[in-house]
């Protein structure tokens, strides 16, 4: 008598519910839980259904483990459940979960008829408490920040600019380092496309910003301070700032362009939600776009903002209308409704994009040209 020994990782098929198939043994793992959205301290019932993929048939008499992996606190944790027994090919087993983050649930069935081991791995996400009123209070945080900065430039005040633009990067740096608000954002592939990517792409271009607002402190300083020491530190800064900018204007597009595409392969991006190292790597790897993406937008003028605003209003329409559509995930570590509520949610970004964004950005344009030729003219001329 023969044994087989399969190991795979499951498809998600619709919210809650995981599906392995092994064809060639005649085995399918269906895997759900109940809640839907298990929480931190409440017990949550992970329930396996076992059946032939030909006839959807139960398959009876199993023996089955269950080990569940996670390393959410910092090192790595198990959970075992051993000698369950499958009359009917169903069975479950129950856990509370005590931290929030990704678990790996993995099974191991023995089947008799026919006779097989297998072996599959599911995930379930727990996501920690976090109401509305966090992420509204975030926002509108950031929306002061910004108008904060683009009134103290608009009026000239460049000295305090300089002050609110560190502020609001030390502010940035402590919303995006709260543990709590990233693991929301991994809740949700839609939280992760939006939320996590704006907040690390404001982080890495107010990063830009900063090293120019201290630059411009520290030679202010000088001004009225001839100290030696800070004025090489300051020639220094410069230099370096200098041939950092100076870089071929399209070499940050390329950059950027190639990090985001990088981490957007299905496989490497499935990778990195299941290892917090490298998922870390990847957050500062979009604070780098973040400041790419500025320097890319400063050296290319006017004419590419107006390409990017369309670029981007185009990639975001056509993933957001594939996302939304989609039957069966791209990204294995999120189901197939958390790729519909993506597309949605990217759709929604577009239509903000097309109808509020960039008519504002244009408005703004006409009006400043307008403000300029008008200057122009009204100043007398030289004979």
């Amino acid at each position: 008598m023969t044994t087989f020994a399969n190991f795979a990782y499951a498809q998600p098929s619709q919210k809650g519910t995981q599906l392995w198939t092994d064809t060639e043994n005649g085995v399918k793992i269906l895997f759900t839980y109940t809640p839907k959205n298990p929480a931190i301290g409440t017990q949550t019932v992970l329930k396996f259904y076992v059946s032939n993929p030909l006839t959807d048939n139960h398959l009876r008499n199993l023996d089955a483990a269950v080990v569940i992996i996670t390393n959410t606190s910092g090192q790595e944790r198990t959970f075992k459940f051993n000698k369950l027994y499958a009359p009917n090919g169903d069975f479950s087993v129950k856990l509370i979960f005590p931290d929030s983050g990704i678990y790996q649930v993995i099974t191991h069935i023995n089947s008799n008829n026919p006779p097989s081991i297998s072996l599959a791995t599911f995930t379930v996400i727990v996501a920690p408490e976090i109401s509305w009123s966090i992420i509204i209070t975030i926002a509108i945080i950031i929306a002061i920040i910004g108008g904060t900065i683009t009134n103290f430039i608009r009026t000239k005040q460049r000295r305090q600019s300089n002050y609110v633009i560190v502020a609001a990067f030390g502010i940035m740096i402590l919303i995006s380092t709260q543990p709590a608000l990233l693991e929301f954002t991994e809740r949700d592939l839609a939280y992760h496309m939006i939320l996590e990517h704006t907040l690390f792409f404001i982080l890495g271009a107010l990063s830009v910003m900063v090293a120019e607002a201290m630059l411009k402190l520290l030679v202010s300083s000088n001004n009225k301070r001839k100290g030696r020491l800070k004025l090489t530190m300051a020639l220094i800064w410069t230099k370096l700032l200098r041939r950092t900018f100076t870089v071929n204007r399209y070499v940050w597009l390329i950059l950027a362009a190639g990090l985001i595409t990088f981490w957007h392969i299905p496989s490497v991006f499935d990778f990195t939600e299941l290892h917090e190292q490298i998922h870390v790597a990847q957050h500062i790897s979009f604070v780098l776009v973040g400041a790419m993406g500025l320097l890319a937008i400063r050296s290319l003028g006017e004419s590419f903002k107006l390409f990017v605003l369309f670029a981007l209003n185009g990639i975001m329409g056509f993933a957001g209308l594939m996302f939304s559509v989609l039957d069966k995930p791209i990204y294995l570590v999120y189901s197939v409704n958390s790729h519909n509520n993506a597309g949605t949610w990217m759709l929604v970004v577009c239509i903000i994009l097309l109808v509020i964004v960039l008519p504002s950005y244009l408005i703004h344009r006409t009006l400043l040209h307008v403000r300029i030729k008008l200057t122009s003219n009204s100043r007398p001329s030289q004979i």
